[in-house]
């Protein structure tokens, strides 16, 4: 019988020893997530992506994502049609070594599946993608007729909604990145021109006209090539979500965001006509370590007071009033003598999915330790977040 068998300690061993791991199975350095089962059961379809797929969560290859994807393509050709380069000073623009390296860093989970040049591919295709397409928003004038996204109906919404999920996010350094190697002389930074074009939508934007109007140095600032600055932004729902928590009195957002001590200063830029003249410009991409000087643990075993939503309490007698004042967040709430003062906030068909992915991310993320949006959540009427 098997039991009667001796047991091989020394094959059990090897076969335990090769199992081991030095390093954590998800690393500190990871911002972009699967959504846990946990909570993704409540809503499954608020964190799938409708028509594109970003990243390397969900399958391009699929036919329901494969119509973007030659969207995606035909944008990179016109792009270098526009820009009167070739595809080859395009990939030369970013020291690809470094930049394949620090992008896997971001993700939750190793991505064996797809080697080097497969996973640079998809980061420059999607991150031009975004850019392009933010671009084409902001100056009309270069939309073609024949561009699907502009021709059909409501697509811009759908596509909002993809790329505000978190499974869908690209990191934000790859997005800045590509957009400095693409810029032309009229664009603006990045952030103002995701931010702007939000605020469009503005069951998206939520914060993004308020934050647009009272913080132009971070808007206007590319901080390119220092990433003290560079990664206090993860991706482009961590921008939105910034836009959304940060308190605006008195220009405590310029603090609280950089520190007292901030020296705000501009950094020069590689451009792609700068490499198209000089073959050996390249932009590198310093892998400096975050230092995560906020991060505390969670404290287990202490009793926790969830706060009844505003239904309960207005039945209750608390009374409810919109704040008029247009330099709050709306996280920004205020209670006193039995009245709570309340923000604003534009309800549309897509603001459960943005809410979902927002606390998803912060949920997921250990540097969301307050977990504003979540605590908002729990107020809001009927709320099943």
């Amino acid at each position: 019988m098997e039991d009667d068998k001796e047991i091989n300690v020394e094959a059990l061993e090897n076969n335990i020893s090769a199992k081991l791991h030095c390093d954590s199975p998800v690393s500190a350095k990871c911002c972009i997530f699967r959504v846990p089962q946990v909570i993704r059961r409540q809503n499954p379809k608020a964190y799938h992506p409708d028509v594109v797929a970003m990243g390397p969560f969900h399958d391009r290859g699929s036919k329901h994502f494969q119509p973007m994807e030659n969207v995606k393509l035909w944008y990179l050709r016109n792009l270098l049609l526009r820009k009167n380069i070739t595809l080859k000073t395009l990939i030369q623009g970013i020291n690809v070594i470094e930049f394949e390296k620090h992008a896997r860093e971001f993700y939750a989970e190793p991505l064996d599946h797809l080697n080097k040049n497969d996973f640079i591919e998809m980061m420059k295709l999607d991150g031009l993608f975004i850019i392009e397409l933010f671009r084409k928003l902001c100056f009309s004038e270069d939309i073609s007729i024949n561009d699907p996204v502009f021709n059909m109906d409501f697509m811009f919404q759908y596509l909002c909604h993809d790329l505000l999920l978190l499974e869908n996010q690209l990191p934000w350094f790859v997005l800045n990145s590509l957009h400095i190697l693409t810029k032309e002389v009229v664009d603006c930074s990045l952030k103002r021109l995701l931010l702007v074009i939000f605020y469009s939508e503005p069951q998206l934007g939520l914060n993004s006209k308020r934050f647009i109007d009272h913080n132009t140095i971070f808007l206007d600032t590319d901080f390119d090539h220092n990433h003290d600055h560079d990664d206090k932004i993860l991706h482009i729902l961590d921008l939105i979500r910034i836009s959304s928590v940060f308190k605006f009195k008195e220009d405590q957002f310029q603090q609280s965001f950089y520190g007292p001590e901030t020296q705000l200063k501009m950094h020069p830029t590689t451009t792609l006509s700068d490499v198209a003249s000089d073959g050996d410009s390249i932009v590198n991409i310093e892998l400096e370590d975050r230092v995560y000087n906020n991060f505390r643990p969670p404290f287990y075993g202490l009793k926790t007071q969830f706060m009844h939503p505003a239904t309960t309490l207005s039945e209750a007698g608390v009374v409810f009033r919109m704040d008029s004042s247009d330099r709050n967040s709306i996280t920004y709430i205020e209670f006193e003598d039995g009245v709570f003062t309340i923000p604003p906030l534009v309800i549309g068909e897509l603001t459960d999915s943005l809410f979902r992915n927002l606390i998803a991310f912060e949920q997921c993320y250990h540097g969301c330790a307050q977990k504003k949006l979540l605590r908002l959540a729990l107020l809001l009427p009927s709320s099943n977040l």
